[in-house]
């Protein structure tokens, strides 16, 4: 059994890694394409352009328009979990947690969860957490520095075990 209490740095984390999860890359790219193709007919037609110039025009004007909107979402995605994290009676109770090969317990003052590994969708983990990944919006955080080596290399198994995929993510 490990304790610990969340920080507002392992949220910002579980969050990050949540996000990324989320975002499908071929569904980025289809789009960017797309865009590209109607930027650079608009540019072309518009403009009067060489095909070549509106080409390059639209891959510039998709490519800024997609970096900001990536940038706003990580920001906008920070906050609101901040927000919720802020907000929440006990987000800074301690959490008991311990774990077998078929379930993950979290504890905390007011609150219990008992959840089969097939609940989690995936894992995945940095420097500073291991997260547990739901269907939903919902990610568990578990601070590694609450864990020692042999716990973590334990819950990795244990996940490993149940089948519980590794996360595949978008890398931004």
């Amino acid at each position: 059994m490990i304790r610990y209490s969340l920080t507002e740095a392992d949220i910002i984390a579980g969050n990050d890694m949540w996000r990324r999860h989320q975002l499908k890359p071929h569904k980025l790219i289809i789009f960017m394409l797309v865009a590209w193709a109607i930027a650079g007919i608009y540019f072309h037609a518009l403009f009067e352009q060489p095909a070549w110039l509106a080409a390059i025009s639209g891959l510039a004007v998709i490519l800024a328009i997609v970096l900001a909107l990536m940038w706003m979402t990580k920001r906008l995605s920070r906050g609101k979990t901040l927000q919720y994290f802020r907000e929440a009676a006990n987000s800074r109770q301690e959490i008991s947690a311990d774990w077998d090969e078929t379930h993950i317990w979290l504890k905390q003052e007011d609150g219990y969860v008992k959840m089969p590994w097939s609940d989690i969708k995936a894992w995945t983990e940095d420097e500073t957490v291991l997260t547990l990944l739901r269907n939903s919006p919902i990610f568990y955080a578990i601070p590694k520095r609450a864990l020692d080596a042999q716990a973590l290399n334990n819950l990795r198994i244990c996940l490993t075990k149940a089948g519980v995929p590794a996360a595949r993510y978008h890398p931004f």
